[in-house]
């Protein structure tokens, strides 16, 4: 589990990259962050993740877009389906 500072630089950074539309602010399981995988964030970045799209053109091995797993290992963080419309944010 990740500090709430943390959490709130995860969130800030999804933010600046045009993905702020994805974040589940109603999501309230033990202070985890999640991800909505059915929003599209626009035009430009598309959405977060997936699930049919794992090891294709954007995509991770786990149908995470290639710029979000990135920004996230840059925070010392990787998302994990919770289930086929949202991500979890782990610590790392």
């Amino acid at each position: 589990m990740y500090s709430e500072k943390k959490r709130e630089r995860i969130i800030n950074a999804l933010e600046k990259a045009g993905y702020g539309k994805a974040v589940m602010t109603d999501w309230s399981r033990e202070g985890d962050l999640a991800l909505n995988c059915e929003v599209w964030c626009g035009d430009d970045v598309g959405m977060v993740g997936d699930y049919y799209m794992y090891d294709r053109d954007g995509y991770d091995f786990s149908g995470v877009k290639v710029k979000v797993a990135k920004l996230l290992t840059k925070m010392k963080a990787y998302a994990e389906w919770y289930d086929g419309a949202v991500l979890i944010v782990c610590d790392a």
